[in-house]
């Protein structure tokens, strides 16, 4: 296991726009968060700069389309995986937007995804420039991460990754130092050797939250990498917290947790 420590995290309450999925554009010196059907941009501050409300183009929207999973960032757009729940999560796809106004780019270039490769979905995404390829995989039993052409979106199914360890309702992934880290919904993170397929446990998220009593749930949505210069933190995770409250376990907040490694 790694030695990662929590430093502080940013409660963002009863967030509809920063509560399934987060990257960053370091040159931009920005955040970019998806809802369900949202999408938000921040500064690294986490202070909001856009919201669009219902990014999921109307014919989409209307189509059943309506929940967004992990997003990626690249430097020229925001690659977003939606999800069709009315047709039992079928025909999921892949749309890129702009990063300054939070639209869609061209409608000519959304990607649809196998089902037989992912038929509960796509729950996240993961981009690796330097390798050219863009991850994903099942959400509720991982023992596969599928590999896609970044630039065509194409399966590239000699290039799979077989995992060496099964995990279990994956919600977001990041590439990091040449390794693919992986969140699962209950806290586990992962680390995967994109070569070999090698699962390496990084650390347990409940280990770190010093609050957890007063929480009836948690869910791990995603994560990202940059350094931030107050606490020296680089890992950023996102989670959902279910609080103990008189109307039981409901109304999720949101918060970013960040982590150092030591």
């Amino acid at each position: 296991m790694e030695n990662w420590v929590l430093t502080t995290y940013d409660d963002f309450g009863l967030s509809i726009s920063r509560i399934q999925g987060i990257d960053n554009d370091l040159i931009r010196q920005q955040l970019f968060f998806s809802g369900l059907v949202s999408l938000e941009r921040t500064n690294l501050s986490c202070q909001n700069e856009k919201t669009n409300t219902l990014a999921i183009p109307q014919d989409l929207y209307t189509l059943g389309y309506r929940h967004m999973g992990s997003i990626g960032v690249r430097e020229d757009a925001i690659y977003v995986p939606l999800e069709n729940r009315s047709t039992g999560y079928q025909d999921s796809k892949i749309l890129q937007y702009d990063k300054n106004s939070l639209s869609e780019i061209d409608e000519n270039q959304r990607s649809t995804l196998p089902n037989h490769l992912l038929p509960d979905g796509c729950p996240w995404i993961a981009i690796d420039e330097f390798n050219k390829r863009l991850y994903t995989s099942q959400f509720a039993y991982v023992e596969t991460v599928y590999v896609f052409d970044l630039e065509t979106l194409t399966h590239q199914p000699k290039e799979d990754i077989s995992l060496g360890k099964i995990l279990y309702n994956v919600q977001g992934s990041r590439m990091y130092e040449g390794n693919l880290y992986m969140v699962e919904e209950e806290g586990p993170i992962s680390k995967v050797n994109i070569a070999t397929g090698q699962v390496t446990e990084v650390f347990n998220l409940r280990d770190h939250i010093t609050d957890s009593a007063s929480m009836c749930k948690i869910e791990a949505e995603s994560l990202t990498f940059y350094e931030q210069a107050q606490d020296g933190s680089t890992l950023h995770i996102l989670v959902l917290v279910y609080l103990h409250t008189s109307w039981g376990c409901k109304f999720p907040q949101s918060r970013l947790y960040h982590f150092k490694r030591l």
